[in-house]
């Protein structure tokens, strides 16, 4: 979960196979605009909420496993 913004940003942005024919970006311009910033936050959002979903439910619902793990409560 400690790297979810730099692996969601390195999957979810298409490679550009020109990149080296393109001039620099002028200094000023920011990185991560608005919209970047709100896509990165849904999805991560997204991620989080599925990981820990996924965590819960294993290990307080999931009874039918053959792993031998025991369940969990939130008491």
């Amino acid at each position: 979960m400690t790297d979810g913004f730099p692996a969601t940003a390195l999957s979810f942005n298409p490679a550009d196979p020109n990149i080296m024919d393109k001039p620099p970006r002028p200094h000023d311009e920011p990185i991560i605009t608005k919209l970047v910033f709100l896509r990165y936050l849904i999805i991560g959002t997204y991620v989080g909420i599925a990981t820990c979903g996924i965590f819960i439910y294993w290990y307080m619902y999931y009874d039918w496993a053959l792993d031998g793990h025991t369940l969990v409560s939130f008491d």
